[in-house]
């Protein structure tokens, strides 16, 4: 196991380069409001949807009736009745997770696990039911539980390990790495193993996420974005920003590692009128210099906008409370 030292943050720092320098140009090719799709829950790839109808029950939190789960093509692949469960978790393969969570009082949770078919496999129980996830590839179920760690259950709900007690985590594509926030270090573990310590210039972390092949890890806090190799410990990239009224809220990589784009909300201080009204976002080149820097207003807010995440090598979209943006580049 190895320890990163602190590094003193500049504007932009290059480290390692690990592109040659491209240029970008994006332009807005189409905006859209965004549809709001009651009792629907879907995959993150969108191929897998779960229609949901509600029986009667507490009203925060009320037992699922009826659950169909489709395909992107919208034919059945199975249905069922009396589901019991409050909240729903589907994988990218279409497995899905059942939660029984009677609310944050006790927090407490139980964990259904269901095959493609709709099969029961296993279960699993959460003391304190925190963030949760599966790995892109479907093949990890994670679950931040408050009072006993990060568990990582293969699909059957039996626990692969556990990583200890966190703020925050991201896992790999692939689920072979996984990286947790803690108050003062993020610690990234290599199938279970602990790889690395990264001392945290700040404890609040507002997103932390490995890039789409696993090479890089990145994290950003109110005013600073960080991306750190991982198989050489090193970091490779850092962004500061010194604007007092900008907060940097969310980040994306490209997939082949040549460009990052930055999400940032202004707040114009407590009392100010229209204090949290537009955005603004940039696009760097992995040479470390600022490519493109554009502006989204809006009249609705919420602390995770604006939204950004790459769509493709070349293009990329921005959501906020009631849009979305797309841009090719």
């Amino acid at each position: 196991m190895k320890k990163l030292g602190l590094f003193i943050p500049t504007l932009v720092v290059l480290i390692v380069p690990l592109m040659s320098q491209q240029v970008f140009a994006p332009q807005m090719v189409k905006q859209s409001g965004i549809s709001r799709e009651d009792n629907k829950v879907f995959s993150n790839n969108r191929e897998f949807c779960g229609l949901i109808e509600y029986s009667t029950g507490n009203p925060e939190f009320i037992p699922i009736d009826r659950f169909i789960l489709k395909d992107n093509g919208d034919m059945t692949i199975y249905e069922k009745t009396n589901f019991g469960h409050t909240l729903i978790d589907i994988s990218n393969n279409g497995d899905v997770v059942g939660i029984d969570f009677d609310g944050p009082i006790s927090g407490s949770a139980e964990l259904h696990f269901y095959n493609s078919e709709g099969i029961e496999i296993g279960r699993s129980s959460v003391g304190f039911l925190r963030d949760r996830c599966f790995s892109t590839d479907g093949s990890l179920y994670c679950v931040n539980d408050g009072k006993h760690g990060l568990k990582v259950l293969k699909l059957d709900g039996k626990e692969s390990f556990n990583l200890g007690t966190c703020n925050w985590f991201s896992i790999s594509f692939d689920g072979k790495y996984i990286a947790i926030t803690k108050d003062t270090e993020i610690v990234i573990f290599e199938r279970g193993t602990e790889l690395v310590r990264i001392p945290l210039q700040s404890p609040f972390v507002r997103q932390i996420e490995f890039s789409d092949n696993g090479s890089l890890l990145g994290y950003i806090d109110n005013k600073n974005l960080y991306l750190y190799r991982i198989q050489e410990q090193k970091p490779v990239f850092e962004y500061n920003e010194k604007e007092k009224q900008l907060k940097l809220v969310s980040f994306d990589i490209t997939s082949e590692n040549s460009a990052v784009l930055i999400g940032f909300t202004e707040d114009k201080g407590k009392g100010a009128a229209n204090r949290h009204s537009r955005g603004f976002i940039s696009l760097f080149g992995m040479n470390g210099e600022s490519q493109w820097k554009g502006k989204i207003e809006f009249t609705k807010w919420n602390a995770y906008i604006p939204k950004v995440s790459f769509t493709g090598n070349r293009t990329f979209m921005v959501t906020t409370v009631d849009n979305i943006y797309e841009y090719q580049f």
